[in-house]
């Protein structure tokens, strides 16, 4: 299986948006691709930055910045 690592510059509508399908299409995406994508970073001037070179839990980030809060709190 192939593996990329990505990064997300700007976790507005569309880094979220991004973040969604993969977060809802990871399965589909590694079964028809043999590939498994990870991010390890997303950064944004206003909802923050983060780093995880064994991947980041997207579900949580998108929870975090639809409450309000900042990604790397």
């Amino acid at each position: 299986m192939k593996r990329v690592k990505l990064g997300i510059i700007g976790f507005g509508t569309v880094g979220q948006g991004f973040a969604e399908i993969l977060a809802n299409k990871k399965e589909q995406i590694e079964k028809n691709y043999n590939t498994e994508i990870t991010i390890v970073g997303i950064a944004d001037p206003v909802k923050g930055s983060v780093y995880n070179k064994k991947g980041i839990d997207l579900r949580k980030a998108l929870e975090a910045v639809t409450k309000g809060k900042k990604i790397d709190d």
